[in-house]
C-alpha cells in the first residue's frame, strides 16, 4: 500500500518519527508522498526524502498560504521541482471555507502552480474545499491534455467525481469516509471506478475510526482500505493492489508490486461508533489553526460606560460618561460555529452624585452610584471560520441599580436603594482569533454594545438636583440606556486535545 497524502514532516511527529515509520514500514506500507504546504517547510521535507528511502514529496503552495507564493517561492518550486524525490506539485489548489487568503491570490497561485506542473511534466495534487465551481472552471481551461492530478481529501457528490474523472483526474480518499454520519461520501467510493482511487491518510489530521479524534498517522490506513473494500463488496487484497498500482503509476514510482501479507495488515481492535461524527474535510493545516475551535471560553472585561437618563415629562436627556466598568465573561460555542452564546457579568460606578453634592456639603457627600449587569447574548458570526470577525450581538439583561440619596424628611440621612429592570441589548464587535499551540484559543475582541432599559424608573428624588435646592426632593420619572464600548480576552482551551 502506498500514502499518497501524508504530512508526516509535520511537528506533532518530531517525537517520534522514527517509531512511527517503523510501524507503517512493518504494516506494509510500502511508500509515503509527504506535500509540502508552504515554503518554510521545504527544507524539512526534502531533509526527510533523503533520510528515508520509502519517502517521497511534493512541493507546493497551500491555498491557505498562497499569500507567501511569490517570485521566491515559484523559484524554489522550479528548483526543486527536478529533484528525484519530488514527484509532484502540490498541495495546491482553493479554500474558500476559509479566507486566510483572498479569493483572487487563491486563483492565481493556482494557476500559476499548475502551469509550473505541466513544464515540469509532473502530476498535480489539489486541494478544494467550498470552491468547487471555480477549480473545476481552472482545470477545463488548463487541461490541453499534458495535465494530470489527484483531488486529495475527496468530500464533493458523485456528480462532482465524475466531472473530475472525465478531466482526467483521479480521486484520493482519507479517513472521512469511516465517520458515522459519511453516507453521501461513502455513495461517491460506490460509485467511483476502483481505478480512478488512491488511498490517504492526510496524517496528522482526519484519522479514521477507531482512531478518530487522536493523531493520524501512515499505519492507519488499512482502516481506509478496509472501509472502500467493504463499500464496494470486493476483496481487501483488490483494494491494495489496484491502489497502490495506480499510486505507481500516478507518481511515476517503480513498478514493483508485492505479495501483500494480510495477516500482519489486520487490526485487532473492534471499531467504535462515535456519536459526534461530522464529515468534516480538515486538511493541509494544522487543526489549532482553526480560529473557530470554540467550545468553552472565558475571560475578562474592561470598558467605558455611558449612562443617558430622559426625564419626563419634559423630556431632558442627562448623561453620564466615562464611566470604568470592569467584569468577566463565560462563552459557550460548542453547537454552532456561527454563533456564540454569552455569559456576562459588569459592574460600574458613577461617582458623579458624590462630586455633585460634595459642592453644597462637604461633610456628607452622597457615595458614588453602583450598576450591576448580568447579561446573556448571542453573538452572531457571518464568518466563522475567519481569524478576523465582526458579529452582531443581541441579548437580554438584568440590571441592578443602587443609588444613593437624602432623605427628604431628615437631611442629611441618606439611604440606599436598588432597582431591578430588564434591557435589551444590541451591538457590534470585533474580533481577532489568536490560536497558540497546545494552549488553545485566544480571543482580542472589542464591542459596542447598547443596553436599553425596558419601562421607566421612579423615584422619590429627582437627582439632576442637589439639596438644598427643594427641586431635588420632588418625585421624578425616567428611562435610561447604557452604552459601553467595551474591550476584553476569551481564552478557549484545547479540552479535546487535553483529554483525548
Amino acid at each position: 500500500m502506498i500514502d499518497t497524502h501524508s504530512h508526516i514532516f509535520a511537528d506533532e511527529f518530531d517525537e517520534d518519527r522514527e517509531e512511527m515509520l517503523a510501524r507503517a514500514f512493518s504494516a506494509g506500507i510500502e511508500n509515503v508522498i509527504m506535500p509540502a504546504i508552504e515554503p518554510t517547510t521545504y527544507d524539512k521535507v526534502i531533509d526527510l526524502v533523503e533520510q528515508y528511502e520509502q519517502l517521497y514529496c511534493a512541493i507546493g503552495v497551500h491555498p491557505q498560504n498562497a499569500q507567501s507564493y511569490d517570485e521566491r517561492a515559484k523559484s524554489q518550486i522550479r528548483e526543486l521541482a527536478s529533484h528525484p524525490k519530488v514527484k509532484a506539485i502540490g498541495e495546491i489548489g482553493l479554500d474558500y471555507y476559509y479566507d486566510y487568503c483572498p479569493k483572487d491570490i487563491q486563483v492565481e497561485a493556482f494557476i500559476s502552480q499548475i502551469k509550473i506542473a505541466k513544464e515540469y511534466n509532473l502530476p498535480i495534487i489539489v486541494h478544494n474545499r467550498e470552491a468547487s465551481e471555480d477549480l473545476l472552471s481552472i482545470l477545463e481551461n488548463e487541461q490541453d491534455g499534458t495535465l494530470k492530478g489527484v483531488l486529495h481529501c475527496f468530500s464533493q457528490d458523485v456528480e462532482f467525481m465524475k466531472k473530475a474523472i472525465e478531466l482526467g483526474f483521479l480521486i484520493s480518499f482519507t479517513g472521512n469516509i469511516t465517520y458515522k454520519s459519511a453516507d453521501a461520501l461513502r455513495e461517491v467510493v460506490r460509485e467511483a471506478p476502483i481505478e480512478k482511487i488512491m488511498i490517504e491518510t492526510d496524517a496528522p489530521w482526519l484519522a479514521p475510526v477507531p482512531f478518530r479524534g487522536k493523531r493520524n498517522e501512515p499505519s492507519y490506513i488499512i482502516k481506509i482500505a478496509e472501509k472502500i473494500a467493504e463499500i464496494k463488496s470486493i476483496t481487501l487484497n483488490e483494494v491494495n493492489i489496484m491502489t497502490t498500482k495506480t499510486a505507481k503509476t500516478f507518481f511515476s514510482l517503480t513498478i514493483l508490486l508485492l505479495v501483500l501479507l494480510f495477516p500482519s495488515l489486520s487490526y485487532a481492535q473492534t471499531e467504535t461508533i462515535y456519536d459526534d461524527e461530522e464529515i468534516y474535510y480538515e486538511d493541509s493545516v494544522e487543526q489549532s489553526k482553526n480560529p473557530v475551535e470554540k467550545f468553552i471560553g472565558f475571560g475578562p472585561i474592561l470598558g467605558i460606560n455611558t449612562i443617558v437618563d430622559t426625564y419626563y415629562p419634559d423630556n431632558q436627556d442627562i448623561s453620564y460618561d466615562g464611566l470604568f466598568a470592569i467584569g468577566g465573561t463565560i462563552v459557550y460555542g460548542g453547537t454552532f460555529d456561527w454563533v456564540l452564546a454569552q455569559l456576562s457579568l459588569i459592574y460600574s460606578y458613577n461617582k458623579k452624585p458624590t462630586m455633585d453634592t460634595k459642592v453644597h456639603d462637604s461633610l456628607h457627600p452622597l457615595p458614588a452610584n453602583e450598576h450591576y449587569f448580568s447579561e446573556f447574548t448571542l453573538n452572531w458570526i457571518p464568518n466563522p471560520h475567519s481569524r478576523v470577525n465582526f458579529y452582531l450581538i443581541t441579548g437580554i439583561s438584568n440590571i441592578t441599580n443602587i443609588f444613593s440619596q437624602y432623605d427628604s424628611a431628615s437631611y442629611p440621612l441618606q439611604h440606599r436603594e436598588t432597582l431591578n429592570n430588564i434591557g435589551l441589548i444590541t451591538g457590534l464587535g470585533f474580533v481577532v482569533n489568536i490560536p497558540v499551540k497546545n494552549a488553545g484559543l485566544f480571543c482580542l475582541n472589542a464591542e459596542w454594545r447598547l443596553n436599553f432599559m425596558l419601562g421607566r424608573s421612579q423615584r422619590n428624588y429627582d437627582p439632576r438636583f442637589s439639596p438644598p435646592d427643594v427641586r431635588y426632593y420632588n418625585p421624578s420619572e425616567n428611562s435610561t440606556f447604557y452604552s459601553i464600548p467595551r474591550f476584553g480576552v476569551v481564552w478557549f482551551p484545547p479540552f479535546k486535545e487535553w483529554f483525548n
